[in-house]
């Protein structure tokens, strides 16, 4: 039987919405379903340099999978040179576009707080250098810091990225406040993902930590 959505265009998250949601407590608590009246998840969900549109037969085979060069998957969706790993739930994306994704992923950790792991931010530096920001990226990036009112740096090369009014702590929705309480010890106590990278860093919980790749209580951060 044919896929519908193979000749369907949809609109398509960079960072998918359980990379950027399930560090938050709504998530965690009903899914996205949860998230829908957060304030926090719906300025992500709808951050416009997040989404571009894609075929809606590619889009459902990537899901949420993780990005990851796969060269010894098949191609298998015709035109489009993209790669999945449906058992290892990885995706590998066209060339043209690895830069464009590792931009992304920056601008959300930067604007957002968004957990990043080493593999991951190594695997997506590597990435933008060698796609380079092209002119059409940096064409789309102005229309919708002209709409929206702010931009990507990683992208117009100008400044910084100015961290989202009420993620001054992290992908919480609350703008810090956290102290180091000698009472919490698990991650399980952790209220979001931001505060469990603050008992990381600021309160010795290297134990939150505990394959040392920068992430801590990956229940929570990834």
């Amino acid at each position: 039987k044919r896929n519908s959505r193979v000749d369907r265009i949809e609109w398509e998250h960079v960072v998918p919405a359980h990379a950027f949601g399930h560090q938050l407590r709504c998530w965690q608590e009903g899914g996205r379903k949860g998230c829908r009246k957060d304030p926090a998840f719906r300025v992500m969900e709808s951050d416009l340099h997040n989404l571009t549109p894609a075929v809606g037969e590619v889009n459902g085979d990537r899901n949420n999978f993780r990005y990851a060069m796969l060269p010894s998957v098949p191609l298998q969706h015709g035109d489009c040179p993209v790669r999945v790993d449906f058992k290892g739930k990885r995706f590998e994306p066209p060339a043209s576009r690895r830069g464009d994704i590792a931009r992304t992923y920056f601008y959300f950790r930067d604007r957002y707080g968004l957990a990043v792991s080493k593999q991951q931010e190594r695997l997506f530096k590597a990435w933008a250098r060698q796609d380079p920001v092209d002119n059409w990226e940096r064409e789309r990036e102005k229309r919708i810091q002209r709409i929206q009112g702010n931009g990507n740096a990683h992208v117009s090369g100008e400044g910084r990225v100015e961290r989202a009014t009420g993620f001054e702590g992290g992908t919480t929705g609350a703008a810090g406040g956290f102290r180091c309480d000698k009472s919490k010890t698990k991650c399980s106590q952790m209220e979001s993902c931001a505060e469990a990278k603050f008992y990381l860093k600021k309160c010795g919980r290297k134990r939150f930590d505990r394959n040392k790749d920068g992430v801590p209580c990956e229940s929570i951060c990834r």
